[in-house]
């Protein structure tokens, strides 16, 4: 059985106490499995890295780049906005034997004005009514890529904004 890959990060909310009794917990569920195994990566995160290096979390990309694109031909009626947003390699220690593999993201979202396109909402007394659906991290390969540690999900949301 493969080793099972954490993230350790014995920070704000849960101190390292409260976490020091959790990888107890781990080596006592290995010694009762011996086929199982957790490879434990502790990393500094919260205040005490903060007061150590002024950043609250360890690693930075080497680059990053966000594009955005907004169209929106009909005034008020239709919006579309798509953005992608690239993040190189980031290493979550101060080894660097960790890391998150880069990544592109991206995201679309399409806003429909109804009242700009059709004269109902403000029969029925709405001075705005507008529907809007958000995709967000579309074709992340990420999310099926990353071992060890959790990557953003896709979620598509749907929205009705109404105003009298």
């Amino acid at each position: 059985m493969p080793a099972f890959r954490i993230a350790v990060l014995p920070g704000d909310g849960i101190g390292p106490d409260v976490t020091a009794e959790g990888l107890k917990t781990l080596r006592a569920v290995e010694a009762a499995i011996p086929e199982l195994r957790f490879e434990c990566d502790e990393m500094s995160v919260g205040a005490n890295e903060f007061l150590r290096s002024g950043n609250p979390l360890p690693g930075r990309p080497e680059q990053e780049a966000d594009l955005r694109v907004t169209l929106a031909p009909w005034k008020g009626a239709v919006k579309l906005v798509g953005s992608m947003l690239y993040t190189d390699e980031i290493p979550v220690n101060a080894s660097g034997r960790t890391t998150l593999n880069d990544r592109t993201t991206f995201d679309l979202s399409l806003r429909l004005g109804l009242e700009a396109l059709s004269s109902w909402p403000e029969r029925v007394g709405l001075r705005e009514l507008a529907f809007s659906v958000v995709a967000t991290n579309v074709t992340d390969r990420a999310v099926r890529d990353s071992r060890g540690f959790p990557q953003p999900g896709r979620i598509l949301t749907f929205r009705l904004d109404a105003r009298r």
